[in-house]
């Protein structure tokens, strides 16, 4: 997130960890749902369950070549939603 300061710059806050960019990542665990670089950094552990470059499925339909090859590279499950949307399935 960012704010133009006094000085009419662009200023970039910190998330949590000091970081100034935020991966694109959620995850969903028993517990809790988790965002960002907590969601990354558990993704190892919970990789069914950590879902990631999502925007490149968004919009496009499930039989569309893209989303077939992209859905080789993710762990997370692809499937056919209503009128046949690429949506991911989180068990």
């Amino acid at each position: 997130m960012g704010i133009i300061n006094k000085d009419n710059r662009i200023e970039i806050f910190p998330n949590e960890f000091g970081n100034r960019i935020t991966p694109s990542y959620v995850a969903f665990t028993d517990e809790e749902k988790l965002v960002g670089e907590a969601a990354k950094n558990q993704a190892h552990m919970n990789p069914k369950r950590t879902i990631h470059v999502v925007k490149r499925l968004m919009g496009k339909k499930f039989d569309d070549p893209e989303v077939q090859r992209d859905m080789k590279w993710v762990p997370y499950d692809v499937v056919k939603g209503e009128n046949g949307k690429a949506m991911i399935s989180i068990i």
